[in-house]
């Protein structure tokens, strides 16, 4: 029982954490720090404010270079 507590605040220790990351910075800084969305997505998964913003996530990145002559 006593495991379980601690996993619990443990686990709700890191999303507080990650919240202020996200306040703080942004969400792909907290996402890097966990490895990636998926895994943000999946720590977030009862929290539906988080969940939501992570959902709406979707987007093109065009990258330009340019060649040195």
């Amino acid at each position: 029982m006593r495991e379980l507590i601690r996993h619990i605040l443990k686990e709700n220790k890191l999303q507080q954490e990650l919240k202020q990351v996200i306040e703080d910075s942004n969400i792909f800084d907290a996402a890097d720090m966990v490895g990636g969305l998926d895994n943000l997505k999946s720590i977030f998964k009862d929290d539906l404010e988080v969940s939501e913003i992570l959902d709406e996530l979707t987007g093109v990145v065009d990258f330009s270079y340019y060649e040195k002559d």
